[in-house]
């Protein structure tokens, strides 16, 4: 990546782009305007993602060019020397509210030792899973409670039915057949 195209992204990022920080953890870097072309630039040299037109009332239909977390990170990084002292005020400031940007988006829930009831995350009370979200850790004392009380909840339901055992298996029905194996001995 050369220099020149770096510079000339700063330059956009001073006039039209927007340095903000989330409660939740995140940096973003943003870039609104009509001029296509140039949103698809910041694209390829940074990464992120351009937003289909976006159309407000008595305004100019508009596109948006954004990065978040470790993107944009690092594209701050590389425009640094070229960034205006109001733009890099941004970025300290949304460092203050986001401080722990890049780290992931659940970067706490690693260092956790004990799940939300006190029960520690280790030896056989620790269940490691893929979900949906990715890797997780679960307490196995919240999860078995947890489970329980959904039984007790839907045990009579229609949910319920499907899924218990046959009726026509034997084990269903009926006690099993003591005098048959007593035969068997």
């Amino acid at each position: 990546m050369k220099l020149t195209h770096l510079a000339w992204a700063a330059g956009i990022v001073v006039g039209e782009g927007c340095i903000f920080g989330h409660k939740r953890g995140t940096i973003t870097l943003s870039v609104s305007m009509c001029d296509v072309e140039v949103l698809h630039s910041l694209k390829r040299i940074f990464g992120g993602s351009v937003s289909p037109w976006i159309h407000r009332p008595n305004a100019t239909a508009f596109r948006r060019w954004s990065a978040s977390g470790i993107t944009a990170l690092t594209a701050i990084s590389k425009m640094r020397p070229w960034l205006s002292s109001v733009k890099l005020a941004d970025f300290t400031y949304a460092k203050t509210i986001a401080p722990n940007a890049g780290k992931g988006r659940n970067w706490a829930k690693g260092a956790r030792t004990h799940c939300s009831y006190g029960h520690p995350f280790r030896g056989r009370n620790l269940v490691l899973f893929t979900g949906p979200h990715g890797r997780q850790r679960v307490c196995r004392t919240c999860r078995r409670r947890d489970m329980k009380a959904w039984y007790a909840r839907n045990k009579h339901t229609k949910f319920w039915r499907k899924y218990r055992k046959h009726p026509t298996a034997p084990h269903a029905t009926s006690a099993p057949d003591r005098s048959a194996r007593r035969l068997v001995r």
